[in-house]
């Protein structure tokens, strides 16, 4: 029986990009995505990864993460981030996604616009990407409380609308205190 390529993809990313019980999970066939090396990226940056994902070219661009509470600080409210940058000719980067998280229990949780692509202007309607220090890009997936209950937050970002996107390269999601 054949293998499902969106399993594969899955399992190659939470081998890759895994820091303790935090895990990128990125939606595609195989072929759409591929892994590189971080060091031939075309800028400066600092990696935490050897490999990133490259998005080779997809039109439902899906992503997400999960991470289990109890490895972070209780009573905290925390800010989670896609870490990205773009290389080459990207397509279509311009187009809004819709960025959200929830607790593992909830029907719904906090969701809000995004754009991937460096230069949208400030004033639209959702989060827009910031230049990090370390010379990624990074746009705030949504942030969450984290009690004293062990629990699971998962974030996603999608975008289904437009042709054919190329050109993002993700690093990954970081949670981090507001």
């Amino acid at each position: 029986m054949a293998s499902d390529p969106k399993v594969d993809i899955l399992e190659e990313v939470t081998k890759h990009n895994s820091t303790k019980d935090c895990w990128l999970i990125i939606y595609g066939k195989e072929g759409y995505w591929k892994w590189i090396p971080s060091a031939n990226l075309p800028i400066s940056a600092q990696f935490k990864f050897l490999e990133v994902a490259y998005l080779l070219e997809v039109c439902w661009l899906e992503i997400g993460g999960r991470i289990e509470t109890k490895i972070l600080s209780p009573n905290t409210r925390y800010g989670a981030y896609l870490i990205y940058t773009i290389k080459g000719d990207f397509h279509l980067l311009y187009i809004p996604a819709k960025v959200s998280i929830r607790f593992e229990n909830e029907n719904e949780g906090n969701g809000t616009i995004a754009y991937l692509q460096p230069d949208t202007p400030e004033g639209v309607d959702g989060q827009v990407p910031r230049r990090r220090e370390d010379m990624w890009f990074e746009i705030e997936i949504g942030e969450f409380f984290n009690g004293k209950v062990d629990s699971l937050v998962g974030m996603h970002l999608i975008c289904t609308a437009g042709d054919w996107k190329s050109g993002l390269v993700v690093h990954g999601i970081e949670h981090r205190p507001k």
